[in-house]
């Protein structure tokens, strides 16, 4: 009786250790299919980068379509993946946006070093990003350049330069204040 017991159990955990080897070749599977994906956006990257190169269109940001992707992001996570935490969806989602930024020719964030973790957690790892010492130094280092972000906690604000506007507000560690973001940036519609 204790020896089927035992062939038991050790047939139980045999199946279950190759269940799991299928399920983890699964995932490699799906991970091959994303990083496939990733090429393939990066390809049509590519292709905006030169209609806009050839359009003369150097600004990178464009605000209202970021935000109506975020918000269809936000949609799809309510109703087909609530189990996928909203937070991590949009962390990839912003990553992946920093990469596009940066295959279009980059962007230079500017932050003070208060409003540096915030400008790093919303524009992702493929971006550059100077430090400067204050509110004034970056908006002297963003005014008439199109390919630049200024990023400076609420308390630090001053009057932006001609042609650049405030176009976003972040989280930061401390509660009850955001970081804004600066730019020159031109109002148009989500497309």
């Amino acid at each position: 009786m204790c020896l089927s017991f035992r062939r038991a159990q050790m047939d139980e955990m045999m199946d279950s250790k190759l269940d799991l080897l299928a399920i983890r070749r699964d995932i490699d599977a799906l991970d091959a299919q994303l990083r496939e994906l990733l090429k393939a956006r990066a390809r049509l990257v590519s292709k905006v980068a030169a209609s806009k190169a050839q359009s003369g269109d150097a600004r990178a940001l464009r605000p209202a379509r970021e935000a109506a992707q975020l918000a269809e992001l936000k949609a799809w996570q309510e109703t087909q993946a609530p189990e996928l935490p909203l937070d991590g969806l949009t962390a990839i989602w912003r990553e992946i946006i920093g990469m596009a930024l940066n295959q279009q020719g980059g962007l230079t964030i500017f932050a003070t070093q208060e409003a540096m973790m915030s400008a790093r957690l919303y524009f992702g790892a493929s971006l550059d990003y100077q430090l400067c010492a204050d509110a004034t130094a970056v908006q002297k280092a963003i005014t008439g350049e199109p390919r630049a972000v200024g990023v400076v906690c609420q308390d630090q604000a001053v009057e932006p330069g001609e042609g650049v506007t405030m176009f976003a507000q972040l989280p930061t560690a401390v509660p009850a204040q955001s970081a804004l973001c600066y730019a020159t940036v031109v109002e148009e519609a989500a497309s």
